[in-house]
């Protein structure tokens, strides 16, 4: 279809509200979160990052900056760290939507810790501070932790929950009375480039023992995540309790050729398509995030959403933004083993689903509302109707 005469191409010098700047075209959770930014706004609100290339996003913000009233930077890195400078010389308005804390990752999960390349993570990120106006942190676990560590910047620090698209995400009603398939052997991918991979079978070694409760977690072997330690806890169960318990863990392998073959009752995967990932959280019961420190965890918010009970740690983000979310719903110490095992036990016994899903207004995680809320913030006007 031919282009409106009066329509400028995408990345034309056209004024705008907000230039965003950052990852929108990757797989990767910060991009998917920065693109529900957008979601809501109009061609005339907002423009963003479409370069790939060093030399060709520098042309793009000498290019589109000029032309808007605020910037919105997505990440802290050198190159932003100089767009930021060109911007406020041409008196924008800066701000910085913060996804997570560089340096303190590195700190938290470093094999071979070097302080220089933290030093390094940590003066992008001051450099970032000192330049905006304003820096949104995607919880308020992340704006405490921001505080704490930069009380220069204390002031600068506020709160901005994402949202989570439910597009291939099925609805609790529906993964509990699913539609028959017409070839139940053979599981199926949404792209059918990519093959499913399906799910390890689980025999009960006996015919009379029940079914096994599916337990899931991403973060796969990244120490931050905890996923050893629920191991461990689950184990426990089995001994003791006499527990049929199945754990899937899906995400990084930390360069461990299999780091989870000591447990016999586990089922991983370095990395699933997000469509097979969410089949596989519709087959669960229960996802647990046991993260030492997660700036928000949106996989909870995915399980959730799939149907789970969820069990998080008390250093995710997300368990702020759950408004009926109680103490038997949170894990204090990601390494108490025993306290691990307590409070899988009582989820799994009393299913907390529904009434977390209950204390979830209909538009709280909606992108479109996260995304105009967000334009409020910075532009001081209301949401369109």
């Amino acid at each position: 279809m031919a282009m409106n005469q009066t329509e400028k191409r995408p990345g034309a010098n056209r004024p705008i509200q907000v230039l965003f700047v950052g990852d929108f075209t990757s797989a990767s959770g910060p991009a998917n979160a920065n693109r529900q930014l957008i979601s809501g706004l109009t061609k005339d609100e907002c423009a963003w990052s479409r370069a790939r290339s060093k030399p060709a996003r520098i042309l793009e913000y000498l290019r589109q900056i000029p032309g808007a009233a605020a910037v919105c930077f997505t990440s802290a890195t050198y190159f932003n760290r100089t767009a930021i400078k060109i911007a406020k010389t041409l008196g924008k308005n800066t701000y910085y939507f913060m996804h997570g804390c560089g340096s303190f990752e590195y700190e938290q999960n470093a094999k071979d810790f070097d302080p220089k390349t933290r030093d390094t993570y940590r003066a992008y990120e001051r450099a970032v501070f000192a330049g905006v106006n304003r820096v949104y942190c995607v919880s308020k676990k992340l704006a405490d932790l921001m505080v704490e560590r930069e009380p220069e910047y204390k002031e600068k620090f506020h709160v901005h929950n994402i949202g989570i698209d439910r597009t291939d995400i099925l609805s609790a009603e529906e993964k509990n009375n699913p539609p028959k398939p017409e070839n139940p052997s053979k599981p199926v991918s949404a792209d059918p480039a990519v093959p499913a991979v399906p799910a390890d079978p689980v025999v009960p070694a006996d015919p009379t023992e029940d079914p096994p409760h599916r337990i899931l977690s991403t973060g796969g072997a990244i120490p931050q995540k905890g996923n050893r330690y629920v191991c461990k806890a689950i184990h426990h169960l089995r001994e003791t309790e006499n527990l049929n318990i199945h754990y899937t863990i899906v995400g990084p392998s930390a360069d461990l050729p299999d780091p989870f073959n000591e447990w016999s009752f586990t089922e991983y995967h370095p990395f699933l398509p997000h469509d097979q990932l969410m089949a596989r959280m519709q087959d669960a019961e229960l996802y647990i995030q046991n993260s030492i420190f997660d700036s928000f965890a949106i996989s909870v918010l995915e399980g959730l959403f799939s149907g789970c009970s969820v069990l998080v740690s008390e250093g995710v983000g997300t368990a702020g933004a759950l408004d009926a979310i109680l103490p038997s719903d949170i894990i204090q110490d990601p390494t108490d083993i025993s306290e691990i095992a307590e409070k899988i036990k009582t989820v799994l016994q009393t299913p907390n689903h529904k009434r977390l899903m209950d204390g979830i207004s209909a538009e709280q995680f909606s992108p479109v509302s996260i995304s105009r809320s967000f334009y409020k913030k910075i532009c001081g006007e209301p949401p369109l109707p």
